[in-house]
């Protein structure tokens, strides 16, 4: 199968074009989920007392720690937050628990991030769905801001377009235009 084949999608079944994403997605919320317990008994903190603190009951902070929910964008933001880290440490995009630079996310910031590295890789929205194992409906949802994915979503979509998690996440990316 050659490059244009695969960015065309044509004559590929869609299990051509899906990757593995079940390690990525369980390496991900092993490392989120041990990190999420982590800095919670750093702080020396029961359930109970962190429920206080991020304002999540102390049934769905312990259902993010035992991987049986899997929080919004904006509760890993607010996590992060709390627990003074950052985004990208806590999903295992890096080593370095120290907070990046305060700024609040995005979706709209999200979404452009996610549309502009499709296109750097020359992908279709209709590929990246079926790379992600996402339906083309929601796919275009997340796109046009409709639709807020959890971050076994975005893992996929990492995956996909093969970078870490944090990179979706992160400042907006910045286009070259050819010749600067």
């Amino acid at each position: 199968m050659n490059e244009s084949e695969i960015k065309s999608g044509e004559g590929m079944l869609h299990k051509d074009l899906v990757p593995e994403h079940g390690n990525a997605v369980e390496k991900v919320q092993a490392t989120f989920r041990q990190r999420l317990r982590d800095n919670r008994k750093r702080l020396g903190c029961s359930y109970e007392t962190f429920e206080a603190l991020t304002g999540f009951s102390a049934y769905t902070y312990k259902a993010f720690e035992l991987g049986k929910r899997a929080p919004s964008v904006t509760a890993v933001e607010s996590l992060a937050g709390t627990l003074n880290t950052s985004i990208s440490y806590l999903f295992g995009d890096t080593d370095d628990p120290r907070p990046e630079s305060v700024h609040i996310l995005q979706e709209e910031m999200i979404e452009r991030n996610i549309d502009i590295l499709r296109e750097q890789r020359g992908l279709t929205q209709g590929q990246l769905a079926i790379k992600s194992d996402i339906s083309r409906i929601t796919m275009s949802r997340i796109l046009r801001g409709r639709k807020s994915p959890d971050f076994r979503t975005y893992v996929r979509l990492a995956s996909a377009l093969e970078v870490p998690i944090g990179r979706l996440f992160g400042e907006e990316i910045v286009v070259q235009n050819e010749g600067e």
